[in-house]
Order: C-alpha cells, then structure tokens, then sequence
C-alpha cells in the first residue's frame, strides 16, 4: 500500500501561498507522473537544520554500507549551497583510487553540455546512469542543479527518478533557506570572477589559480587582494527579482521532493538538507551517514561578511528584512 501523505506538521515552514502561474510553468517541465504535484505540501526548509527521513520499510545506507553495499549518492542541489565542497568530501571519503574517483561527478550534466545552454535527453540521461551504476569499492555519485542547461534537470525528472530507483541510492537535497543570503552571495563571487580576470591580476598572479566561487580554495594572498579590489553596489531590482525566482524554485524542489518520498521507493533514501545547517557539524556527521560515508570528516565552515564588499549595504539589508 502506498506510503501515507506526508503531513505539513512534520516540517518547521508554514504551507505555501497557492501556485503561482510561473511556478505552475516550472512544475510543468518536469512532466510529472501525477497530477497531484502541485498540491503536495511544499514547506521542507529546515530554517538552517539538517533533516533526515527516510522512506518506509528502507534499509539504512549505513546498514548497506556494513553488507559491503558501495555509497551511491545523487545530490539534488540549488547553487551557492557548497555543493562542490560536499561532493568533494564524499569523493574523498569513499575513494582511495583515481579510477573510483573517476565515478563521481560534481555538476553531472556539465560534462555532456558543456557551455551550451541546453544538450539532448540522450546524453545528458546516459551521464546521470553513468554515474549512477556502480559495485564494489568506492560507490559512485553525482550533483545536479535541475534548472541548468534550460531546465534540463527538471524536463528529465520522472526518468532521472527511474535511474536512481534502480539502485539502492542516497538522494540528498540540498537548498538555502536565505534566498536574500544566496543572492548576495552569487554577486559577491561575480564581482570576485571580474577582478580575477582582470589584466592586473593575471599580472600579479597567472591564470586558474582558484576560483571565485569556491573561493576557499585560494591561497591567502589572492584573497586579500581580491578582497581588497571587491567593492560594488548591488542592484536592488534584480535582487528583489532574482530572489522572489529563488523561493519560486525552491517551493518547486521541495515539491518534486515530498512527491518523491510519497512514493516510497524502495530504492531510495531521500534527505533533506540546507546550506545554513551545514554550519553545524552535526549536520555534516548526519549527511555523511545518510551517504553511507560516516568516516568522512566535516569542514570548518566560516561566515563571511560581504557589508564591507557592498557599498549600498543599508538598502540590501533593508530589502531582505522585507523579504
């Protein structure tokens, strides 16, 4: 019998407003196997703590990791969520080999789309069971943003679903909870992105020395010169846009989510996680076990305050008050 619905009490978020017409645009996309998605409670937020249920009758992936089952994980993720570290880290902890290294793709679809802003199902859903079938040492995985590359994540959903379920497999979404927060912070490395092409910086420091977006890559010295040279104002407008877009695709995440524990696939561990949560180690012990990967070690995680970086600090303050 079919697992029962899960309840709106379960989660810290009140339920959403109705469905906007673009949200109903969204969901659309991802062809979905009921019609009921879009009334599926939606409020799966933590508010910054890290969330584990899984689906009846499932065996535990740390129960499978002790049967010698390998890690398989599929990291369905927003961007600025520290997907890449997370991705890394599992790497790390599940492999002692660069051929098990080789099973496990941050960005999955990249590799098939590159730059094109869209690729064919074929490829990108051969790329996803690629990394999805795995045995023996090392397990395998990958992450995916399912509105890149033209939505092509969540047009494929109900097949990427098929793929995962074929295999006993961890699907960890991963969100922010602070769409203000994950606004600025796409900004600031944008802004870091330009002063790190910048002719004076190659100068001083050659090309593909670390990256703006995971900028705790970059040794000291780059930072503080970077830092030194990050000085913008933030477009208001396009935070308010871009921010009422983000909760608009988060609410569709956590749609596709609460369907896909409703089904109760045997299959599939399903988690729920968000990147103000990750700032507790305790949430990265929970998500290493749900991964079958409890040896892996957590990070130091560090606030950064961006105020001194934006010159109109006040009114983005302000504005994300507002909400």
């Amino acid at each position: 019998s079919r697992p029962p619905r899960a309840r709106a009490a379960r989660f810290d978020a009140p339920r959403p407003n109705r469905t906007s017409p673009g949200e109903a645009r969204l969901m659309a996309a991802a062809r979905p196997m009921a019609a009921r998605t879009l009334c599926l409670a939606a409020a799966l937020a933590c508010g910054g703590a890290l969330r584990l249920e899984e689906t009846r009758g499932l065996e535990s992936a740390p129960a499978r990791e002790a049967r010698g089952a390998p890690p398989r994980v599929a990291l369905i993720k927003f961007p600025r969520t520290g997907s890449t570290l997370l991705m890394r880290l599992l790497t790390g902890a599940a492999c002692s080999s660069k051929a098990c290294g080789e099973r496990w793709a941050a960005e999955v679809l990249d590799r098939v789309c590159g730059a094109r802003a869209a690729c064919g199902a074929p490829a990108a859903l051969g790329a996803i069971r690629r990394f999805s079938t795995c045995d023996g040492e090392g397990g395998c995985g990958w992450s995916l943003n399912l509105f890149k590359h033209q939505l092509a994540g969540l047009s494929l959903w109900p097949q990427i679903v098929e793929i995962m379920a074929a295999q006993p497999m961890t699907v960890i979404f991963l969100t922010r909870s602070d769409p203000a927060a994950q606004f600025v912070s796409y900004a600031v490395g944008t802004r870091r992105k330009e002063v790190m092409r910048s002719a004076e910086y190659l100068g001083a420091f050659g090309p593909r020395v670390c990256n703006a977006y995971q900028y705790y890559n970059c040794p000291q010295r780059v930072v503080d010169w970077v830092d030194n040279r990050t000085h913008f104002a933030l477009d208001l407008r396009q935070m308010r846009d871009e921010v009422a877009q983000s909760r608009r695709q988060g609410r569709v995440y956590a749609r596709l989510e609460a369907e896909l524990r409703e089904q109760g696939r045997a299959n599939l561990s399903v988690v729920h996680a968000t990147f103000e949560g990750l700032h507790r180690e305790a949430a990265w012990r929970e998500l290493f076990a749900a991964a079958g990967l409890p040896a892996a070690k957590a990070p130091t995680m560090l606030q950064t305050d961006y105020s001194r970086f934006v010159s109109n600090w006040a009114d983005v303050a302000a504005l994300s008050r507002k909400g």
